[in-house]
C-alpha cells in the first residue's frame, strides 16, 4: 500500500479533512435539523413536506458517497493514513445520521397514512350504506330511511369525532358533512313523509352518487386497480420468503411500506451505509500497516468523549468491528440504525417531551440533534488532538478546488430551505410567540394569561360539534 506519511509526519490532505469539507458537511447536518423543525410545526408530516426532505437527503448522501470513494481511490493510489481515514469514517456517521432522520420522518407520516386511509375507510362504508339503503327503499316507505339513519348515525358521528386528528381529511369531510346535511333536511325523526321529502332524499344521493371521487378517496369500491407493492412483482420464492417474513415479524411490512413509497431513497442510503461500512472494516482490521503508518498510527488517537482520547490501536477497536460489519449488510443496515434509534426515543421523550404522544416528531429531531452534535465535536476534538503528527498542519487549511465544490453543494438544500423558511414565516413566528409567551408566564406571573393555543383548542370541539349535530340523534 502507498504511504501516506514520511520521515516527520502525516502528510497533509485538505481534500478529506480541509475546512472546506468539514464545513459542507456541518452546514448539510444543520440543515436536515432546519427543514424537519419547520415540517413539524403543525406536528404533522404531509407528502409535499417528505418530498422536500427527499431532495435535501439525496443532495447529502451523494457527496457523502463521493467521499468514501474519494478515500477508497486515494487509499490505493497515492495512500491514506490512518487519521484520515478516521475522520473519513467520523464525516460519514454525520451523513449517515442526517440521512436517517428522512426514515424516521417518512415512518411517522406512513403511520399517519395508514390512521387516515382507517379513518377514511370508515366513514366512506357508512356513506355507502347509507346510499345503498336510501335507493333500495321504496319511495312510499320514509321511515325505513328514519330507522336505518338513527341505527348508524353514530358509527358516523364516532369517526367524525377523530376528524381533528387528520387534517387531511378536512376537504373530504366538508363535503360528506354537506352532502348529510340534505339528507338531515330532507329526513329527520319527525318527518312526515310527505312526497316532497321523498324526493329531495332521492336527489341528494343521486347527486353524491355521481361524485365517484368522493368513495374512491375514501377507500370504497376501489377494487385492485391501485398499485401493487415491489415485492408481489418479484420470483416467487422471494415473495414467499416476503410473505413469510410479514406472517412471522408484522412490523417487517412496515419497513417494506417504507422502501416501496421511496426506494431510490432507500437504496442510496442502504448504498452508502455498506459502502461506509466496508471502508471501516478493511480500516480497522488492517490498521496496523493501514497507509504505511505504522509509528504515526500508534500515536493517533481518537476523541470518543472531551478529555478522553483513546489510541486507535486500543481494544476497543472490536467494538467497531462488529458495528461495522454488522452496517454491511444491505437494507438491514437501515433497519439496525433504526431499531437503535428507536430504543432511545423513549429516553428523549421522556427528558424532553414528557406529555407527547409516542413517536412524536421532536424527539426524533433531538436525537438527531443530539447525534450530530456528538460526532461534530468529536471529531474536531480529534483533529486538534493529532494536529501534532501532520508534516505541516497549516497545509491541511489550505484551500482546494475539492474544498469549493463541497461548499458549492451545499446551495442546494440551502435554496430549499430558504424556500421552505418563506412559506412557514407565519407559522413559524406564530409558534415562537406561543413558546415566548408560555415562558414568560411562567417567569413573571403565578396568575398566567390564558393561552391562545389552549382557547383554540377548546373552541375547536365545539365546531366540530356543530358539524356533528348535522347528524341524525340516536
Amino acid at each position: 500500500m502507498p504511504s501516506a506519511c514520511n520521515g516527520t509526519g502525516i502528510i497533509p490532505n485538505p481534500d478529506i479533512s480541509g475546512i472546506g469539507v468539514r464545513a459542507a458537511i456541518y452546514a448539510q447536518a444543520v440543515l436536515t435539523l432546519v427543514q424537519p423543525t419547520l415540517a413539524s410545526i403543525d406536528g404533522r408530516i404531509s407528502e409535499k413536506e417528505l418530498i422536500g426532505l427527499h431532495r435535501l437527503y439525496l443532495g447529502i448522501l451523494l457527496p457523502g458517497c463521493a467521499l468514501l470513494v474519494s478515500a477508497i481511490i486515494q487509499a490505493t493510489t497515492h495512500g491514506l493514513s490512518v487519521y484520515h481515514a478516521i475522520l473519513v469514517l467520523q464525516l460519514s456517521w454525520i451523513n449517515n445520521t442526517s440521512a436517517l432522520i428522512f426514515f424516521q420522518f417518512a415512518l411517522i407520516a406512513q403511520i399517519g397514512l395508514d390512521k387516515e386511509r382507517e379513518f377514511r375507510q370508515r366513514v366512506g362504508l357508512t356513506l355507502n350504506l347509507f346510499y345503498t339503503v336510501v335507493k333500495n327503499t321504496p319511495d312510499g316507505d320514509p321511515d325505513g330511511i328514519c330507522d336505518i339513519l338513527k341505527k348508524k348515525a353514530f358509527t358516523l358521528k364516532s369517526a367524525l369525532t377523530k376528524q381533528e386528528k387528520f387534517p387531511q381529511s378536512q376537504d373530504i369531510l366538508d363535503e360528506v358533512v354537506q352532502n348529510l346535511s340534505a339528507l338531515r333536511a330532507a329526513v329527520t325523526d319527525d318527518s312526515e313523509g310527505t312526497a316532497g321529502q321523498e324526493s329531495e332524499v332521492k336527489k341528494a344521493v343521486n347527486m353524491t352518487n355521481q361524485r365517484v371521487r368522493l368513495l374512491r378517496s375514501l377507500g370504497v369500491d376501489i377494487g385492485d386497480r391501485g398499485p401493487k407493492p415491489w415485492w408481489k412483482w418479484t420470483g416467487r420464492g422471494l415473495q414467499r420468503i416476503t410473505e413469510w417474513l410479514i406472517e412471522r415479524f408484522p412490523a417487517t411490512e412496515r419497513v417494506l411500506q417504507l422502501l416501496n413509497r421511496d426506494w431510490i431513497m432507500a437504496t442510496l442510503a442502504s448504498a452508502h451505509l455498506t459502502l461506509f461500512a466496508a471502508f471501516g472494516i478493511w480500516v480497522w482490521f488492517t490498521i496496523d500497516h493501514f497507509g504505511d503508518c505504522d509509528t504515526f498510527t500508534r500515536d493517533t488517537r481518537l476523541t470518543i468523549l472531551p478529555g478522553v482520547n483513546i489510541p486507535v490501536v486500543s481494544p476497543l477497536q472490536m467494538w467497531s468491528i462488529v458495528l461495522y460489519i454488522i452496517c454491511l449488510i444491505p437494507f438491514l443496515n437501515i433497519i439496525f440504525i433504526g431499531a437503535l434509534e428507536l430504543l432511545a426515543i423513549p429516553l428523549i421523550q421522556l427528558i424532553f417531551f414528557p406529555r407527547s404522544e409516542k413517536l412524536n416528531l421532536g424527539s426524533f429531531i433531538v436525537l438527531t440533534l443530539l447525534v450530530q452534535a456528538y460526532f461534530i465535536t468529536t471529531t474536531e476534538l480529534t483533529i486538534q488532538a493529532n494536529q501534532h503528527l501532520l508534516v505541516d498542519s497549516v497545509e491541511e487549511a489550505d484551500w482546494t478546488f475539492g474544498q469549493t465544490l463541497a461548499v458549492a453543494l451545499v446551495a442546494i438544500p440551502l435554496i430549499d430551505v430558504v424556500k421552505q423558511i418563506w412559506e412557514e414565516r407565519k407559522a413559524a413566528l406564530k409558534m415562537i410567540k406561543g413558546l415566548w409567551g408560555k415562558w414568560r408566564r411562567t417567569r413573571t406571573s403565578s396568575a398566567p394569561v390564558p393561552d391562545q393555543s389552549q382557547v383554540y383548542e377548546m373552541d375547536e370541539p365545539a365546531q366540530f360539534s356543530s358539524r356533528s349535530a348535522l347528524i341524525p340523534p340516536t
